[in-house]
């Protein structure tokens, strides 16, 4: 079950069912090595029970090469730079515990002590994260069943600790399966959502900085009603 934090060598972000998890010594490497792309539900959710704005978590990512959306995200245009495809997902800043490194923002990160001699790092909106980060590592396989995905040792090129993934590969003991196929399921229907509000924002791309308001007309009274 994917529910909560362990400390194992530092704080890992998942406490799966099994004692010796693929979190072991995690220092969370996904929370650097990939963008986390964003849902109009997850924008609303987060503004709304952690009293942000949205520019205090949100970020645009240029996406030339289909690498960030892979083929799930949508792609938005923008009238600054209307032949760019970029995916809107969780800002990130540099981290404190790799040199060179990015993290998630909302990724907590505690220095080399005593107690964590190898570092620590949280999770400070866990109850409130994206549908992404919720589903990880799991998809829906061609029989429609939950399956675990095949992850890299690390996350990025190269053999950067920072973006160091899983310790072994993840199994379906591993996982509550049936919050796993919610979650898809959830997923799918909000960047479905999103792929929607795309496809027609992009027939006539405006400017960045109202995008956050059309996000909370669209998926606010959504949220309200659900």
């Amino acid at each position: 079950m994917i529910s909560g934090r362990k400390s194992d060598g530092g704080l890992a972000l998942f406490q799966p069912l099994q004692e010796q998890s693929p979190c072991a010594g995690c220092l969370s490497g996904c929370c650097r090595a990939f963008v986390v792309p964003l849902t109009g539900h997850d924008i609303v959710r987060i503004m709304a029970d952690r009293k942000l704005s949205f520019w205090d978590f949100g970020c645009r990512y240029a996406d030339p090469s289909g690498d960030i959306s892979r083929g799930q995200a949508p792609h938005f245009h923008f009238d600054d730079e209307p032949e760019t495809p970029f995916v809107v997902g969780l800002l990130q800043d540099q981290s404190t515990l790799f040199a060179g490194a990015r993290k998630c923002r909302f990724l907590q990160e505690t220095a080399n002590d005593a107690a964590h001699p190898g570092g620590a790092t949280s999770c400070t909106i866990y109850e409130n994260r994206p549908m992404a980060c919720r589903v990880f590592p799991t998809r829906l396989n061609e029989r429609n069943a939950v399956a675990a995905m095949a992850v890299p040792e690390y996350g990025r090129a190269g053999r950067d600790p920072a973006y160091r993934l899983c310790s072994r590969p993840w199994t379906l003991d591993d996982l509550d399966v049936a919050e796993a196929r919610r979650n898809l399921q959830r997923v799918t229907e909000e960047m479905q959502q999103m792929h929607l509000l795309a496809d027609r924002w992009n027939r006539s791309p405006r400017s960045w900085s109202v995008f956050p308001e059309l996000i909370q007309m669209v998926f606010g009274d959504v949220r309200q009603t659900a």
